[in-house]
């Protein structure tokens, strides 16, 4: 064509083709004709194409099931696998037949298609979910979207009055749910849970194509979910969704997604298989006809080529709609041509399909409605697709004598079998020894199976050795749990106040060297008892400015909140300042006031995830125990190991003088007096519920923390240490203890990693773990590569 355009001689490439051996397939070869029969009588009539293709169908299926089978065939030593095999088929029809064909035989298998998934079923019924979704209130929309496949109401149970009142008024509500959480979290968690509501997910992971349904279902929902439109809410969404369905969609992302792995049997359309090998090869429609035009019957915008001047060129004729125009010699012509490029094509493709197969092809064959118009009926047997008197004289007793006459001539290579022959029943088994029944048993699972990643809490890792109060796996703000006792009241105001002289003003607690009121001392025992009343005193100091005090405004919408209407807000905001106000003493002596501190010094409800792989609960409560008392021995912790993350809240992180301290809200209802929240009290609460492995956890996760965000960053210099406030016994009528006090208990031998109870500073538990503690936990919990300085 040009001179200047070198030519470079290709060779194909050298490729071992492997062994294939059918131990069973006697009569088959690497081409392998299958051949369908007539139709019942003295003289064998063509098959209907209802009938050709559900033998074609079902004999497609056995055979690959014999293939797949025990005594089956084996590609290079092991056995074939169902993606070794490939069914062609020329409509996605033909491909849903086969498939079905091979469910009944318990042989799964993948439909590979370039198709939208906006062209499914569940993208026209998910459309007609979101109508519903976007008018819940309109009847005709709801009941159209649960008779869908999706949500399965039956025609009996959307009929006559059942359905009129109670169900229909249900199934609207919970439409009208899922409307308001489409708002609230997004179009997927509201279609999910419309799904879930009615069992949809599981009901359709039963049925026969399933799996086919729920992969476009979620890659709906993905695609939906993604879609800016969709967020504005349902009647956006169905303005989307329907121009999608609607419009020419070629987007990569909208294409059918394949339903599972590799491990079935493919089903493709002989124009997707183009490039593709597979060892095994089935055409069970090659004896259907691929609509050629007939003569005489040209359809309006008929395409042909014709060779002009330059080449080859595209040519559309058009016919008339009177009958003298339709006959006309330039319509007939054009009919002509285009039928036998139709016919063309056709050979075309069958000639690529049978060059598909590494090892062997089948191709089912035989007389039946339109088959004489195939490209097989000229390829074998001369028949002009055109020649109505060849069309007609075509038969089923034309079709194995040339079967047979070929197989003859190519002893080995081509094969010929009934589809009869497939489909018979195996042989019975023989009588004697070899048709003993074997008992039969399933095989006993030896391995381990590695556990899945899973994030856990504080309190999960406790859950097989104590009562927790948040949800085992996902740790909430810890706001604790009621604590029972004798003395705990039911009902908000009804508490007794420990003494007359307390109502009085008197001296409420020994060593105290201020009066308390007697309006906050009630507020602060009569407050309700639970895990909802540590929720509300937690929202309250989470929400105030330490430095401007507690607003009763505060107070009183934490209380509406949390259902606590009867309880006068003005004393428990007396009582929450009187607790910021309390002087704390920390492990060394400073002196801190957390009603001093301003908002940029603080940090409420700090989250944070620690990394483990591989930890053991068992060797971190351990650790801890070597230091501080737990309630349990750490070997009683059940399902230790774990691999994920140890998820966790801290209620107050705050800095003074460069120092970082951890503080923790405690509503635990030890009792109605300040006595009951003395030094041994706190200590036996600390070890009941083992906070002391909390804030050694929490501690862990601040020190992380810190040493990637302080510059050149030390444990001692910048750790104050940890202070769990049991709120109902913080008061700053407490004066610290003395060195010399017995309250006072030293752990560790440094003195900057002591843990005390602060004597008379009522309701207040101080401690600092020591480093070296932090250092093990830092083993057995490993986070990032950071480089820790001490």
């Amino acid at each position: 064509l040009n001179a200047q355009i070198e030519f470079a001689r290709a060779t194909a490439a050298d490729r071992r083709r492997g062994a294939f051996i059918d131990p069973e397939g006697d009569g088959r070869g690497p081409i392998t004709m299958i051949a369908l029969g007539g139709a019942d009588g003295p003289k064998p009539k063509p098959l209907t194409a209802e009938r050709a293709g559900a033998i074609a169908a079902r004999a497609c299926a056995a055979e690959i099931a014999r293939l797949l089978g025990p005594a089956g065939a084996r590609l290079d030593g092991r056995p074939l696998r169902p993606s070794d095999i490939a069914v062609l088929v020329h409509r996605h029809a033909e491909g849903a037949a086969i498939k079905r064909a091979l469910a009944t035989l318990g042989i799964g298998a993948v439909e590979l298609s370039r198709d939208s998934v906006f062209r499914s079923v569940q993208a026209d019924e998910l459309l007609r979910l979101i109508g519903a979704l976007a008018r819940p209130a309109r009847v005709a929309l709801l009941r159209g979207a649960l008779a869908t496949r999706l949500l399965g109401w039956r025609a009996s149970e959307l009929a006559g009055d059942a359905v009129r009142h109670d169900r229909l008024s249900d199934a609207a509500r919970v439409f009208a749910m899922a409307r308001e959480q489409w708002f609230d979290a997004g179009p997927m968690a509201a279609l999910r849970a419309l799904l879930h509501h009615w069992g949809g997910f599981a009901r359709l992971a039963g049925e026969e194509d399933g799996e086919r349904v729920l992969t476009n279902v979620l890659h709906l929902l993905e695609l939906l979910g993604a879609a800016p439109e969709a967020r504005s809410g349902p009647q956006a969404a169905q303005r989307w969704l329907a121009r999608r369905i609607e419009g020419d969609d070629t987007d990569e992302t909208a294409e059918l997604r394949l339903e599972s792995d590799a491990r079935l049997v493919n089903v493709v359309t002989i124009h997707r298989s183009k490039g593709l090998e597979y060892p095994v090869v089935l055409m069970p429609f090659e004896w259907a006809a691929r609509r050629i035009r007939r003569r005489g019957k040209p359809d309006p915008g008929v395409l042909w080529h014709e060779r002009g001047p330059q080449g080859w060129r595209a040519v559309r004729t058009f016919a008339g709609h009177e009958a003298d125009e339709a006959k006309s010699p330039e319509s007939q012509a054009a009919a002509v041509n285009a039928a036998r490029e139709h016919h063309a094509e056709a050979l075309r493709q069958f000639y690529v399909g049978v060059t598909r197969a590494r090892h062997r092809c089948y191709v089912f064959w035989g007389a039946a409605s339109g088959s004489a118009r195939a490209p097989l009926a000229w390829l074998l047997h001369g028949v002009d697709p055109l020649d109505d008197k060849a069309v007609r004289n075509f038969g089923p007793a034309a079709v194995m004598p040339i079967l047979n006459a070929l197989g003859a001539a190519s002893p080995g290579a081509f094969g010929v079998l009934e589809a009869d022959a497939i489909l018979a029943p195996p042989d019975p088994p023989r009588s004697g020894a070899d048709s003993a029944t074997v008992a039969l048993a399933a095989r006993t699972f030896m391995q381990v199976v590695p556990a899945a990643w899973q994030r856990r809490s504080f309190s999960s890792l406790l859950s097989n050795v104590r009562t927790a109060p948040d949800d085992a796996g996902h740790e909430r703000p810890d706001h604790d749990e009621a604590v029972a006792s004798a003395a705990s009241p039911s009902v908000a105001g009804e508490a007794p106040v420990a003494s007359r002289d307390q109502e009085d003003g008197g001296d409420v607690h020994a060593g105290a060297t201020q009066t308390v009121a007697v309006e906050a001392t009630r507020a602060r025992f009569a407050f309700p008892a639970g895990p909802e009343a540590g929720n509300c005193l937690h929202a309250i100091l989470e929400h105030t400015d330490f430095d401007a005090g507690v607003a009763p405004d505060r107070v009183q919408d934490a209380l509406l909140r949390s259902g606590f209407v009867d309880v006068d807000p003005a004393p428990v905001a007396r009582w929450l300042d009187e607790v910021l106000a309390t002087p704390l003493s920390g492990v060394r002596g400073e002196r801190l006031v957390l009603s001093s501190l301003g908002r940029a010094d603080t940090v409420r409800e700090l989250a944070f995830e620690l990394r483990a792989r591989d930890a053991d609960a068992r060797r971190i409560a351990a650790a801890v125990a070597r230091h501080y008392p737990l309630p349990f021995a750490p070997e009683a912790i059940g399902g230790a190991r774990w691999s994920g993350y140890l998820r966790g809240f801290v209620d107050l992180v705050f800095r003074v003088d460069g120092r970082y301290y951890l503080a923790d809200w405690k509503s635990n209802l030890l009792g109605t007096s300040f006595d009951a929240y003395g030094p041994e009290a706190l200590a036996r609460a600390m070890r009941d519920h083992a906070y002391a492995l909390q804030f050694c956890l929490y501690t862990l996760a601040l020190h992380r923390h810190l040493a990637v965000r302080v510059p050149d960053y030390s444990y001692d210099r910048h750790f104050g240490g940890v202070f769990y406030l049991f709120l109902r016994g913080v008061a700053p009528a407490s004066a610290p203890a003395s060195e010399s006090s017995p309250a006072t208990a030293a752990v560790s031998a440094g003195p900057s990693d002591g843990v005390r109870v602060a004597g008379a500073q009522s309701g207040v538990y101080v401690a600092r773990p020591p480093f070296e503690l932090i250092r093990v936990l830092e083993g057995l919990l490993p986070g990032a590569d950071e480089a820790l300085a001490s």
